[in-house]
C-alpha cells in the first residue's frame, strides 16, 4: 500500500528486498504472491522452468482485468 502512496512507485519493493532478501511472499488482495528481486532467480522462473509456473484462473481473471490477456505477468510456457 505505501508503494501506491509513496513518490518511488517501485519503494515498497526496494523496501522490502533489502529486509527480506531476493524472495519473500505478499499477496495480491486474495492471491499469494512470491516476490523474486534477483535476476538469476527471475530468469529461472521466466525462462529456464516455466513450464512448472503456471497462474490459476483466479489470478489469470484479475490480472487480466488490469493488465489486459496479453501481457508478461500472464505470459507462459512458449509465450515466455
Amino acid at each position: 500500500r505505501r508503494a501506491y502512496l509513496a513518490d518511488k512507485p517501485f519503494s515498497y519493493v526496494e523496501e522490502a528486498s533489502a529486509e527480506f532478501g531476493d524472495y519473500y511472499h505478499t499477496s495480491f488482495g486474495p492471491l499469494p504472491c512470491l516476490n523474486i528481486s534477483d535476476p538469476a532467480l527471475i530468469e529461472s522462473v521466466l525462462k529456464t522452468n516455466s513450464q512448472f509456473y503456471h497462474k490459476s484462473e483466479l489470478a489469470r481473471a484479475i490480472a487480466s482485468t488490469v493488465l489486459g490477456y496479453e501481457n508478461i505477468v500472464l505470459a507462459e510456457d512458449e509465450n515466455h
